[in-house]
């Protein structure tokens, strides 16, 4: 059995709640909930997933001579990819040292290729 609730009239008199009223009063909890979660999806997930979605199409579009800045501030140019790996190698330095990387390691692609020739 339902407790019934009940509200005092401004007489004194107290009646019960009809179900329309206690549907009201349980939206009315429950709808800034609803909101706060909806605009929290809008604002901050929507967002980081199309940044996530734009930074993997990048890596998957280096190639063999584009210039990359990594995480930690490395610069070089890539001189071999590694599909099965997720691997870059790339050359960076003076000397032409080869260091490999990881794919998620990319923050920038600098130039491509085709840009530099």
């Amino acid at each position: 059995m339902a407790a019934q609730q009940q509200v005092t009239n401004p007489d004194g008199t107290t009646r019960e709640l009809t179900t329309g009223e206690q549907f009201l009063q349980v939206l009315m909890t429950v709808l800034p909930i609803a909101l706060v979660a909806v605009a929290f999806w809008f604002f901050l997930i929507r967002p980081q997933k199309k940044k996530e979605k734009e930074d993997q199409k990048m890596r998957n579009s280096i190639g063999v001579g584009d210039t990359i800045t990594t995480i930690g501030g490395i610069t070089g140019v890539v001189r071999q990819v590694k599909e099965d790996d997720d691997l870059y190698i790339i050359e960076t330095g003076a000397d032409k040292s080869k260091i490999a990387i990881k794919k998620w390691a990319v923050q920038t692609k600098e130039k491509s290729a085709e840009d530099q020739q």
